[in-house]
């Protein structure tokens, strides 16, 4: 076939190819708000009926795709502490963003009255009915991960990547989560890094944070009783969450108030160490399902007079110290932890609970001054990343092929694509916040 005759035909047919996807979606934007107009950051957005959704970003805003089979569905928006909106689909403009207004959920303290003694117990019941509530099974699901690494609050380093994930089940010990890459995307502030210079070799901070994505996916409050650290003795023996009943005890749990979670009625805890502080070093809120006793949302801070306590030195500050020690010569160094906060959520899809959400927020501050390589450093370093979970499939699932597996040493910004690749368009991503948009232009 002549050259240019096929390049004629190759053109046409991704035309062809555009339109009939073009015609089949279509793309609703919009943005959740409450009466007052405050924007309500991490709503839920579901197609009813079904697993396919997303989720909206801290000014409120979301973006998704739906499939012609869906128009006369409705989408289902609910966010904690909000009665739940039901939209037809067909009402809403593709042409400009949609205002979504959600009513605030209110009850009569005075109806519900819970001890200490009688919180603890349902804290207890909850933990024995985790197998119950869960799901044993795998599922097929969609991620969607992002990672922003700042320096001095600014955007050095950010990844998007969209995932297909084989999410294994909380009682499947043999297998581990695993993750295909479908695209990523990442931007680096190069001249952000050019003082992390040690004789001419670049310092390691492992900025492409692939590793930190299986992770965040492996590390389940529910499924590892509120262990955060895995098999890591050491650590594990310092930060040991209330999510078992021995550890339990280290910590004092407070009803606050009813609220709602995806549309059902839950009960909001508070929790925080006791006075005396022996394993627990958190403190934070619970969301429990009020109807299966299901930890829906879990989000944990340590308080800042026990980060102190968070020695040895781990991972960028380990390797930061080794660094430190191999150079003479007038060198002054200090390192400590701004903060460790993180959240987890669940979602409640076939009668059983799925990861929905994490997050992870970490921040450190790094001083070195080394005047003989003329190396003077002062500056807070924030990691924080994001991984959501939508599209939840429990039929038909299958492994994900060795070959086609994303490896913890496997690099997203070696696999990522230009920034403003029109897959970006299409697929249902959450956005980004205006602050991060805006040193990403930058950046691009």
């Amino acid at each position: 076939m002549n050259s240019k005759l096929l390049t004629s035909t190759l053109l046409l047919l991704i035309c062809i190819t555009e339109m009939m996807y073009a015609q089949s979606t279509k793309e609703i934007k919009g943005v959740v708000m409450d009466n007052d107009g405050n924007s309500i950051p991490y709503a839920h957005i579901l197609i009813s009926n079904t697993s396919k959704g997303t989720f909206s970003n801290l000014e409120g805003a979301f973006s998704i795709n739906i499939s012609e089979k869906y128009a006369d569905q409705q989408l289902q928006i609910s966010a904690t502490g909000f009665e739940m909106v039901r939209v037809n689909i067909s009402d809403l403009s593709t042409k400009k963003k949609n205002k979504v207004t959600l009513k605030s959920f209110v009850t009569e303290l005075d109806e519900v009255v819970i001890t200490p003694k009688d919180m603890r117990e349902i804290l207890k019941e909850a933990l024995r009915k985790i197998p119950e509530n869960y799901a044993l099974n795998p599922a097929k699901v969609h991620g969607f991960y992002r990672n922003r690494t700042s320096l001095n609050e600014s955007t050095a380093n950010y990844i998007e990547a969209a995932m297909d994930i084989y999410l294994q089940g909380i009682q499947e010990e043999d297998k581990k989560n695993q993750l295909q890459l479908v695209k990523a995307r990442s931007l680096t502030d190069s001249t952000a890094w050019e003082s992390f210079q040690f004789d001419d070799d670049s310092m390691d901070m492992d900025m492409d944070m692939t590793g930190m994505a299986h992770e965040m996916l492996e590390s389940d409050l529910v499924k590892d009783n509120g262990n955060l650290f895995g098999d890591d003795e050491e650590m594990t023996s310092r930060f040991v969450m209330f999510l078992n009943e021995k550890t339990m005890d280290y910590y004092t749990f407070e009803f606050v108030e009813m609220t709602t979670y995806q549309g059902r009625s839950a009960m909001v805890i508070d929790y925080k160490p006791r006075w005396k502080m022996d394993l627990g070093m958190f403190e934070g809120r619970i969301i429990l399902d009020e109807d299966t006793k299901a930890f829906c949302h879990v989000d944990y801070n340590v308080p800042k007079p026990y980060l102190k306590y968070i020695i040895p030195l781990r991972g960028i500050g380990k390797g930061l110290l080794i660094g430190a020690l191999k150079i003479f010569g007038g060198l002054s160094f200090n390192f400590h932890i701004n903060h460790i906060r993180g959240s987890e959520s669940y979602q409640f899809v076939d009668n059983k609970w799925y990861p929905k959400y994490k997050n992870g927020d970490f921040s450190f501050f790094l001083k070195v001054r080394y005047p003989r390589e003329e190396i003077d450093i002062a500056t807070d370093i924030g990691i924080k990343a994001d991984f959501f979970i939508t599209d939840v499939t429990t039929e038909d699932i299958q492994e994900i092929e060795e070959e086609n597996r994303l490896k913890k040493e496997d690099s997203l910004v070696e696999l990522s694509d230009a920034f403003d690749d029109p897959f970006w368009t299409t697929y249902p991503l959450i956005p980004a916040s205006e602050e991060v948009l805006s040193d990403v232009q930058q950046l691009n």
